[in-house]
């Protein structure tokens, strides 16, 4: 991570094999501009290791992350979000949630409007994720993260990506979508 004077730009997440192939830039940076309100001055390179498909395991139930949006950049406030409209997390087959269900899965490459699993992939880093709560078979489960744990979102603005150390959780359904307002519904 690296500070600049000059809004170069947004916290990203590029998911790369050094070809320097990147996609989105620009949604990406309007994202980022949206959710902050302030131009972007950070960026975050790291690779990471993608599966082909993540499976449901329950529905999302309350998010609480870190993130500097509004204020003056590296002041960090704590932020929850409770989803109301029940979106669906998905996991990677190996995962710490328990039991993922059978279906056929939901495609990473299709979701992070990839070609190959080792393209690169600009994001705009919406926060840092905390904790993430999630009702599997009727029971709250919750997971804490440690360290800058990004939170991204998609181009449609409806899927969010935690790109933890053990794989990608992927949140996205019900009328969930990112505002400048925060993560609504």
């Amino acid at each position: 991570m690296r500070r600049n004077d000059d809004p170069v730009a947004p916290w990203l997440l590029p998911i790369s094999d050094d070809s320097g192939k990147w996609s989105g830039d620009e949604w990406s940076e309007e994202a980022w501009r949206m959710w902050h309100q302030k131009e972007p001055r950070e960026l975050l390179q790291q690779k990471y290791e993608l599966p082909k498909k993540v499976f449901a395991v329950g529905e999302a139930n309350r998010i609480y992350y870190s993130s500097d949006k509004w204020e003056d950049d590296g002041d960090f406030y704590t932020y929850y979000h409770d989803f109301d409209s029940r979106p669906t997390v998905y996991v990677p087959r190996k995962t710490s949630w328990g039991k993922v269900s059978s279906n056929p899965g939901l495609d990473i490459l299709e979701t992070l409007e990839m070609e190959h699993l080792n393209d690169a992939v600009r994001l705009p880093m919406l926060a840092k994720t905390l904790e993430l709560v999630v009702e599997i078979d009727g029971e709250k489960k919750s997971r804490k993260f440690k360290g800058e744990t990004p939170l991204c979102c998609t181009s449609d603005l409806k899927t969010l990506v935690i790109f933890a150390s053990d794989g990608p959780i992927i949140i996205r359904g019900g009328k969930m979508v990112v505002t400048e307002r925060g993560i609504v519904r």
